[in-house]
């Protein structure tokens, strides 16, 4: 059951981010999704692995569900971004970024309720935290690369 629900959000989520307009062409949203799943990837490793506050199930169905999980982060940051460059007021920017924590802390949620992973010395608000540090990280890149880019020209 559980593989089945984040295997649909993944779908929605992805059909999301296709079907609503990009301010970022392919080649940046590429780049940004690539260093956000680095940064996704590396920040799972060290809270599981190193700090063990994350402990994951072992059957099967659970271990996809939970990489499910860990690729719609990127995908629903890198949605929040693109609405908030192409949005102009900040109303618009503030409920969607609102949204998106909360999206994305409620499927944290529906992670351990259906024993996905348990948290040992972890807390949902620290998860919340991670996610503002992976939307601020992708808006520093973006002016940095914005900047580059118009050096480049």
């Amino acid at each position: 059951m559980v593989l089945v629900v984040f295997a649909s959000v993944t779908w929605v989520i992805l059909a999301l981010f296709m079907m609503l307009p990009n301010k970022l062409d392919k080649q940046d949203n590429t780049f940004f999704f690539m260093v956000l799943i680095l940064l996704n990837c590396n920040g799972s490793w060290i809270f599981i692995e190193e700090m063990k506050a994350i402990k994951l199930a072992s059957p099967l169905p659970a271990n996809f569900s939970f990489l499910l999980f860990r690729t719609i982060i990127p995908y629903s940051i890198m949605l929040c971004q693109n609405i908030w460059l192409s949005s102009v007021s900040w109303q618009q920017k503030s409920i969607m970024t609102i949204t998106v924590y909360t999206f994305l802390t409620v499927m944290e949620w529906v992670g351990l309720q259906f024993s996905v992973y348990e948290f040992e010395k972890w807390h949902l608000v620290y998860s919340v935290v991670f996610y503002i540090f992976l939307q601020i990280a992708t808006f520093v890149l973006y002016k940095w690369y914005q900047h580059a880019a118009c050096k480049e020209e």
